[in-house]
């Protein structure tokens, strides 16, 4: 299953540990899931998780965060970065990640963002919350299993 983080579910996952963010992030490095990134989305992720407030707050010593970092720009699958869809979010900032979306066919856009969820779906891409996703995720396997 092909998803997108929104940056937000990512730093949130460094923030609060075994909280449905880091569940995501933990479903991935389990290789249940496969994420899909691009190249501003990582420039967004990477000045975020720098910020000197989020660093203070966050439950892994900086190094592990940058390590996490790291092993997500190699193991995601990149996004060209040729589709560039404007004024489809409220958030204008959050274009660059519908564009991916579409432009990758993701399965599910993963967000915190109201600006985001408002959508519910995108030409047929669910815009679902951590929890949502995890709940589906979670019938995904179920189904795999039986």
């Amino acid at each position: 299953m092909r998803i997108i983080l929104d940056t937000n579910v990512f730093v949130s996952a460094t923030l609060i540990k075994n909280s449905n963010p880091d569940k995501v992030l933990q479903a991935w490095r389990r290789g249940e899931v496969e994420f899909i990134t691009s190249r501003l989305l990582l420039e967004e992720l990477e000045d975020v998780l720098n910020r000197p407030h989020l660093r203070r707050l966050q439950w892994l010593k900086p190094d592990e965060v940058d390590a996490l970092v790291a092993e997500f720009k190699e193991a995601a699958i990149h996004a060209p970065g040729v589709l560039h869809l404007s004024d489809v979010v409220r958030d204008v900032k959050d274009d660059k990640i519908i564009s991916a979306a579409v432009e990758m066919q993701v399965d599910y856009i993963v967000s915190g963002d109201d600006d985001l969820l408002v959508l519910k779906e995108y030409k047929g891409i669910p815009v679902v919350s951590p929890a949502g996703f995890l709940k589906i995720l979670e019938e995904r396997i179920e189904e795999d299993e039986g």
